[in-house]
């Protein structure tokens, strides 16, 4: 888990039918689930948010092994990259722009 200093609200593209709610984030929480058939490791973060990331894969995955939270934790916030919030917006429209 990342703890966050202050929430994330992010806002999520709506489709022609349907508007969001805006989710708020107060920690980034997740879980991992293993596609050992791609040799894939994926972080699923916990609900409201239920966007999955490829954490490593091929030989990344290979060279992971056993790993700890705290690898998880760092691989995550290296991911979304410096500024976590729109990291966070990126996992719904990859072409998000700080406003």
């Amino acid at each position: 888990m990342i703890a966050l200093t202050s929430p994330i609200t992010i806002i999520v593209p709506p489709l022609p039918f349907y508007t969001f709610k805006p989710i708020i984030v107060e920690k980034i929480d997740w879980s991992v689930s293993y596609d050992n058939s791609k040799k894939e490791a994926y972080v699923a973060f916990h609900a409201p948010i239920g966007r999955r990331m490829t954490l490593w894969k091929g030989e990344e995955y290979d060279a992971a092994g056993q790993f700890t939270d705290a690898q998880v934790d760092a691989r995550v916030a290296e991911l979304l990259g410096n500024d976590l919030s729109a990291g966070l917006h990126k996992l719904f429209d990859p072409n998000y722009s700080q406003p």
